[in-house]
């Protein structure tokens, strides 16, 4: 029976990166490619957002889409950009679009047998976990510069020491980290809670700025890029309560 790096390697062409804010939404939807490319009794694919849907069934046009799992997010959850910050978000989320769920909370080194157990039974496991750098990968800490953030992923194999997994941004190329790596990540993601209001500017992104700046880098980036307008074509409030050590959700 293939499994779910099967299932990877055969959809990998179709995984595309997500856009900011969107990391729990993306890990889910590439847990329902995966699940559909080696079950026959298979679920609805779900869809970050609608673009997305048209790309993968061309017979879907403009305004004809199902609800995106983004639409669903800022509507139903009050979600700013489509972050998931909590328990209850991502599995009300799951649930909402007719998949099943097994999850862990409470940490510890149970943690390492949930993984391997829903691996085994071709279960993708969601991560959250503190990411920093440019590649967005595992971090155990907060580093000086405070350049990192909450972040979701999902595991899809693992050996002996390592596990490998989707990472959203870089959907393209397995990622491969330490175990005590990804453990310990996923244990301090809420030493770092994410920023509560965000700028969408006039600008379009220049590959250089975020496609939604936080209020507290705006001032910094100014000063920086003084002649782009920062006016902000759209505002994103983030203040909901941040709830995501030790969290971890199968898709099934």
């Amino acid at each position: 029976m293939p499994n779910l790096k099967d299932a990877y390697n055969l959809c990998a062409g179709v995984l595309k990166p997500q856009r900011q804010g969107t990391c729990g939404l993306y890990c889910f939807w590439f847990s329902t490619l995966l699940l559909n490319s080696i079950n026959t009794n298979q679920k609805p694919i779900v869809y970050p957002r609608k673009h997305e849907q048209r790309t993968a069934d061309p017979s879907v046009t403009k305004g004809n889409e199902a609800r995106s799992l983004r639409d669903f997010a800022k509507t139903s959850l009050g979600s700013g950009q489509g972050e998931l910050l909590t328990i209850s978000e991502i599995l009300t989320t799951i649930i909402r679009f007719r998949w099943d769920w097994v999850v862990h909370v409470s940490g510890g080194e149970e943690r390492r047998a949930f993984i391997t157990d829903q691996l085994k039974a071709n279960k993708p496991v969601m991560f959250s976990h503190l990411a920093g750098g440019a590649r967005a990968m595992p971090i155990t800490v907060v580093p000086p510069d405070r350049q990192c953030g909450p972040h979701w992923s999902l595991i899809i194999d693992e050996d002996a020491d390592h596990y490998e997994f989707i990472e959203p941004n870089e959907p393209t190329a397995l990622k491969r980290e330490r175990k005590d790596v990804v453990l310990e990540s996923n244990a301090n993601v809420d030493a770092f809670a994410m920023d509560k209001t965000w700028v969408k500017p006039v600008f379009r992104k220049d590959g250089t700025i975020p496609l939604a700046i936080s209020s507290a880098q705006l001032p910094e980036l100014q000063k920086l890029y003084p002649t782009l307008d920062f006016s902000p074509a759209a505002t994103y409030d983030v203040s909901r309560r941040q709830a995501l050590n030790n969290l971890l959700v199968a898709v099934c």
